[in-house]
């Protein structure tokens, strides 16, 4: 239970500052592995996973996380919050694997169970993989090739590559190596050879479920138990019996214009009433990253009326721009040969144009040089409709899809993307059977890479205020 000491209520700007300093800002004493560590939760996906670093380590390279990934394995690319994919530190993982393996039990079990592939076909074929003791990371078809040996029938790719996703999550596959900072089609190595230190185990989940809600409430705390839940994937059963065991550890957090029911550790109470002075204000993030999805109630991040523009009916966020913690606009990019950066600012928060014009013109360099583009042009556009009056994958596109100007050129079209859906250019949606949404080709008539992360609840939607149910969820990788 929390503790019973009354705090006067805190601004909701205050709070919107401390977030922007412990989420946003990393701090150039911590290595990559440390701040990935310090924060729990950077998406995993490419490219959200690069563009979220970027924004928040603009000098990053990209042999930085690969160093960390490959060379080092002090990072990971795995399951975890949600069931979905992240970037977490080597030696965080068994905490998180403990932590959340009922969570992972349940991601993607009912479609493969549709497919006909059980935990007891799951369980042939690790223990097929971990015969063949493949000493070197193997690629997707390799993998089949052991699993489903001679003339065995394969299932369709989509399933396989949730087989995949279910290898890793029970620890017997980690993914490793892939191709470019857009791509999610990895190498996989048997998790016991790439990192034979690391002990994975299920039991005595609650300490680490403690320790796991600990460490949401140090960065995103103050927050309900609802974005507790939301955040994990821990049913709220399982949150309230946290909150009570964290006793004196918490206390019920009053912000200005938010529910009182927000609790946060004892430890936050200094650094929230006065919090620190951000050296970058300023920052452009991308779509899905962890801070647009850190809480299920989105009032803290934006004013209401403007959440129809940032989040879709399914919960997906779009690429924003913060200023503190505070949501003042929205961007998007093309990164074709000419990068094109395109941004709005909205109405009452026009006062911080100069300042976004700088910081942009700088972020706009940083990903010219990503994208190897040879030119840059920087456009401002008016804010478009609702994502809800807009159509299926609006959000990747918050200022709309076509652009303001053409080249004339044979090379238009391509001028007209965006680094997300360069992953799968004829981008629909179409529903699994047990209600999933995930983006289904590429331009090549061939299933993406990436599959979808479990949609979000009823209340995400309601904190979107949207009028229909048409957008895509996450992609996620197998």
């Amino acid at each position: 239970m929390a503790s019973r000491i009354v705090l006067n209520p805190i601004p909701l700007r205050d709070l919107q500052r401390f977030h922007h300093s412990v989420i946003n800002n990393f701090n150039e004493t911590e290595t990559l592995v440390d701040a990935i560590s310090a924060r729990p939760g950077f998406y995993g996906p490419n490219p959200v996973a690069v563009l979220s670093l970027k924004a928040r380590r603009p000098n990053l390279h990209l042999e930085d996380p690969n160093e960390a990934l490959i060379n080092d394995r002090t990072l990971l690319r795995v399951g975890a919050f949600r069931g979905a994919l992240f970037l977490v530190s080597t030696s965080d993982y068994p905490l998180y694997f403990r932590a959340l393996h009922t969570v992972l039990r349940r991601t993607a079990t009912e479609r493969l169970e549709k497919e006909g592939i059980t935990d007891n076909h799951l369980a042939r074929y690790a223990h097929r993989l971990k015969e063949a003791d493949f000493p070197m990371p193997l690629a997707h078809e390799q993998l089949m090739d052991i699993m489903y040996p001679g003339l065995e029938k394969r299932p369709g790719l989509n399933t396989e590559r949730l087989i995949l996703r279910k290898l890793c999550d029970k620890g017997v596959l980690v993914r490793t190596t892939f191709k470019g900072w857009k791509s999610n089609n990895f190498f996989y190595a048997l998790f016991n050879r790439w990192l034979p230190d690391i002990n994975l185990t299920m039991d005595n989940p609650e300490p680490a479920r403690t320790e796991l809600v600990r460490r949401y409430l140090r960065s995103y705390g103050p927050a309900s138990p609802d974005d507790i839940s939301w955040w994990t994937g821990l049913p709220p059963l399982h949150v309230q019996r946290v909150i009570t065991q964290l006793g004196r550890e918490v206390l019920k957090y009053p912000i200005e214009g938010l529910s009182t029911e927000l609790i946060g550790l004892r430890e936050r109470v200094d650094t929230l009433r006065n919090p620190p002075e951000n050296s970058r204000p300023i920052q452009f993030l991308p779509l899905w990253d962890a801070y647009t999805l850190g809480w299920r109630d989105h009032r803290r991040l934006v004013d209401e009326a403007l959440l129809p523009w940032i989040y879709d009916a399914n919960g997906n966020a779009v690429s924003v721009i913060v200023d503190e913690g505070r949501i003042i606009g929205l961007w998007q990019f093309r990164d074709s040969d000419r990068l094109t950066f395109e941004y709005h600012v909205f109405e009452h928060e026009r006062a911080r144009l100069p300042e976004v014009l700088k910081r942009l013109e700088e972020h706009a360099a940083v990903l010219a040089e990503l994208s190897s583009a040879r030119t840059t042009q920087i456009i401002e556009r008016e804010l478009p409709q609702p994502l809800s009056e807009r159509g299926p994958g609006a959000f990747i596109w918050p200022l709309g899809k076509e652009p303001l100007y053409r080249s004339g050129s044979p090379q238009r079209e391509e001028e007209a993307r965006s680094p997300m859906e360069r992953r799968h250019t004829n981008t629909y949606v179409r529903k699994y059977l047990d209600g999933k949404y995930v983006v289904t080709n590429s331009a090549e008539g061939n299933p993406v890479e990436e599959e979808a992360e479990p949609e979000p609840t009823p209340t995400a939607k309601k904190a979107g205020k949207k009028k229909s149910g048409k957008g895509s969820s996450q992609a996620q990788s197998a």
